[in-house]
Protein backbone atom coordinates (compact mmCIF):
# COMPACT_ATOMS: atom_id res chain seq x y z
CA UNK A 1 0.00 0.00 0.00
CA UNK A 2 1.34 3.41 -0.99
CA UNK A 3 0.99 6.36 1.32
CA UNK A 4 1.13 9.94 0.17
CA UNK A 5 3.23 12.28 2.26
CA UNK A 6 2.92 16.02 2.05
CA UNK A 7 6.15 17.93 1.47
CA UNK A 8 7.50 19.94 4.41
CA UNK A 9 6.20 23.50 4.61
CA UNK A 10 9.53 25.18 3.77
CA UNK A 11 9.91 22.95 0.68
CA UNK A 12 6.45 24.03 -0.48
CA UNK A 13 7.43 27.70 -0.13
CA UNK A 14 10.60 27.17 -2.16
CA UNK A 15 8.65 25.29 -4.80
CA UNK A 16 6.05 28.08 -5.04
CA UNK A 17 8.77 30.53 -6.15
CA UNK A 18 9.32 28.52 -9.32
CA UNK A 19 5.66 28.03 -10.23
CA UNK A 20 4.65 29.80 -13.43
CA UNK A 21 0.91 30.44 -13.41
CA UNK A 22 0.92 30.98 -17.17
CA UNK A 23 2.55 27.62 -17.94
CA UNK A 24 0.92 25.84 -14.97
CA UNK A 25 4.28 24.21 -14.24
CA UNK A 26 7.40 24.79 -12.20
CA UNK A 27 9.87 26.53 -14.49
CA UNK A 28 13.14 28.41 -14.72
CA UNK A 29 13.56 31.43 -16.97
CA UNK A 30 16.76 32.06 -18.93
CA UNK A 31 17.87 35.13 -20.83
CA UNK A 32 20.70 35.18 -23.35
CA UNK A 33 22.23 38.35 -24.81
CA UNK A 34 23.84 37.73 -28.22
CA UNK A 35 25.89 40.00 -30.47
CA UNK A 36 24.22 39.58 -33.87
CA UNK A 37 27.21 40.03 -36.17
CA UNK A 38 29.55 37.51 -34.59
CA UNK A 39 26.81 35.48 -32.81
CA UNK A 40 28.86 35.56 -29.59
CA UNK A 41 27.05 35.14 -26.28
CA UNK A 42 27.64 38.28 -24.24
CA UNK A 43 25.66 37.49 -21.11
CA UNK A 44 23.30 34.92 -19.64
CA UNK A 45 20.89 35.36 -16.73
CA UNK A 46 18.60 32.93 -14.97
CA UNK A 47 15.58 33.50 -12.78
CA UNK A 48 12.58 31.90 -11.20
CA UNK A 49 9.74 30.88 -13.51
CA UNK A 50 7.31 33.54 -12.39
CA UNK A 51 9.82 36.39 -12.77
CA UNK A 52 8.97 38.82 -15.57
CA UNK A 53 11.31 39.09 -18.60
CA UNK A 54 12.05 42.78 -18.08
CA UNK A 55 12.68 42.30 -14.36
CA UNK A 56 15.21 39.59 -15.20
CA UNK A 57 16.92 42.02 -17.60
CA UNK A 58 17.13 44.71 -14.91
CA UNK A 59 18.50 42.35 -12.24
CA UNK A 60 21.09 40.90 -14.63
CA UNK A 61 22.69 44.39 -14.74
CA UNK A 62 23.53 44.18 -18.43
CA UNK A 63 24.68 47.67 -19.47
CA UNK A 64 24.92 47.80 -23.28
CA UNK A 65 26.57 50.81 -24.88
CA UNK A 66 24.22 53.53 -26.15
CA UNK A 67 25.51 52.94 -29.69
CA UNK A 68 24.19 49.37 -29.63
CA UNK A 69 20.64 48.76 -30.83
CA UNK A 70 18.48 46.41 -28.78
CA UNK A 71 15.67 44.51 -30.48
CA UNK A 72 13.40 42.87 -27.90
CA UNK A 73 9.96 41.26 -27.77
CA UNK A 74 6.83 42.57 -26.02
CA UNK A 75 8.04 41.24 -22.67
CA UNK A 76 10.51 44.13 -22.55
CA UNK A 77 8.02 47.03 -22.76
CA UNK A 78 9.63 50.01 -21.02
CA UNK A 79 13.22 49.25 -22.02
CA UNK A 80 13.20 52.50 -24.01
CA UNK A 81 13.38 54.40 -20.69
CA UNK A 82 16.62 52.63 -19.78
CA UNK A 83 18.25 52.33 -23.22
CA UNK A 84 17.40 54.97 -25.85
CA UNK A 85 18.25 52.94 -28.96
CA UNK A 86 16.01 49.96 -28.26
CA UNK A 87 13.02 48.68 -30.19
CA UNK A 88 10.01 46.65 -29.07
CA UNK A 89 6.82 45.86 -31.00
CA UNK A 90 3.85 48.18 -30.61
CA UNK A 91 1.06 46.86 -28.42
CA UNK A 92 -2.51 46.79 -29.70
CA UNK A 93 -4.66 49.30 -27.79
CA UNK A 94 -7.60 47.87 -25.90
CA UNK A 95 -10.74 47.66 -28.09
CA UNK A 96 -8.85 49.09 -31.08
CA UNK A 97 -6.56 47.77 -33.77
CA UNK A 98 -3.05 48.67 -34.87
CA UNK A 99 -2.62 51.05 -37.79
CA UNK A 100 -0.97 49.79 -40.95
CA UNK A 101 2.19 51.77 -40.08
CA UNK A 102 2.35 50.15 -36.64
CA UNK A 103 1.89 46.67 -38.15
CA UNK A 104 4.68 47.41 -40.65
CA UNK A 105 6.93 48.58 -37.76
CA UNK A 106 6.26 45.33 -35.88
CA UNK A 107 7.18 43.24 -38.94
CA UNK A 108 10.50 45.05 -39.33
Amino acid sequence: MLTWQKAPLNAQKKQRNYYSGKKKKHTLKSQVVIETQSLKVICTAHGKGKEHDFQLFKTSRVKPLESIEIIADKGYQGIKKIHKSSYTPRKKPKNKSLTSKEREYNKE
